[in-house]
C-alpha cells in the first residue's frame, strides 16, 4: 500500500556543509508529527534529529496505512498514542538514543539501533510499565479449528526472513498480562542471528514463585 510523506517549514544551509530543518510539519499518511534534523559544518558526526507525535489516532491513521482493526477490539483501545524519538542517523543506520511512546494507558521508554534501514536487523532495548494484551483481544468460546487444504498443508515455509535476521531485543515489563495469565516484572529476550533463534522470558515473581522460559 503506498503511504505518502510530506514535509514543510524552514531549512537553512551553509557552503561548508552544515544545514538546519527546523519544525517541519510532517504528515505520514495521516500521522501528524513535528520533525528536526541538523548537523554543523564540518562536523564528522551524524545528523542529528527529532521527531514528535504528540496526538496519533490508531483508529483513523492505521486503516490509512492499510492495517485493518480487529473486529472485535474494544471501542476504548487503539483509542490514543503518542511517539516522541531522538537520536542520529548516516547511511549505515538510524540510531534512537531517546524514545518514548505511548498506546491508550501503556507506556514505552528505550532506545536502539536499526542497521541498514532495516527493522529486522539491530539491538533494541525497552521497558514497558503495564500491558494488558487480553484487552485488545478478548477470548472467544473455543471452536474448532478450520480446515486447511491439503495443498496448503504442503505448501513450504518461507524461512528466508528469518535465517537473515540480525536481531536483539530486550524489553521489561512491569506488569504483563497474557492468556488471563499475569507476569510481574518480567523480562523477554529475543535474539536472532545466522538462522540461530533464542526466546528468554524470566519472572521472579510469579504466583509466588520464579518462572523461567527458554526456547531455542
Amino acid at each position: 500500500r503506498e503511504i505518502r510523506l510530506s514535509l514543510s517549514g524552514p531549512v537553512s544551509a551553509d557552503p561548508a556543509g552544515g544545514f538546519s530543518a527546523g519544525d517541519l510539519a510532517c504528515d505520514l499518511g495521516g500521522a501528524l508529527a513535528t520533525a528536526r534534523f541538523w548537523r554543523k559544518a564540518g562536523d564528522a558526526a551524524p545528523t542529528q534529529f527529532s521527531l514528535d507525535c504528540a496526538n496519533l489516532q490508531p483508529r483513523q491513521v492505521l486503516p490509512a496505512w492499510g492495517v485493518a482493526l480487529p473486529a472485535d477490539t474494544p471501542a476504548d483501545k487503539l483509542a490514543k498514542a503518542s511517539l516522541t524519538a531522538s537520536g542520529t542517523v548516516d547511511d549505515k543506520a538510524i540510531a534512537i538514543q531517546k524514545l518514548a511512546a505511548s498506546l491508550d494507558d501503556t507506556h514505552v521508554t528505550g532506545h536502539g539501533v536499526m542497521d541498514r534501514y532495516d527493522p529486522t536487523r539491530g539491538k533494541w532495548e525497552l521497558s514497558v510499565d503495564s500491558l494488558d494484551l487480553d484487552a485488545y483481544a478478548p477470548q472467544k468460546p473455543a471452536a474448532a479449528p478450520p480446515a486447511v487444504a491439503a495443498a496448503e498443508r504442503r505448501k513450504p515455509l518461507d524461512f528466508k526472513t528469518l535465517r537473515e535476521m540480525a536481531l536483539e531485543a530486550k524489553i521489561h515489563f512491569g506488569w504483563l498480562k497474557k492468556g488471563n495469565v499475569t507476569f510481574d516484572a518480567s523480562n523477554a529476550t529475543f535474539l536472532a542471528k545466522n538462522g540461530l533463534f533464542t526466546f528468554r522470558q524470566e519472572s521472579p515473581r510469579f504466583y509466588g514463585g520464579r518462572l523461567f522460559t527458554e526456547v531455542r
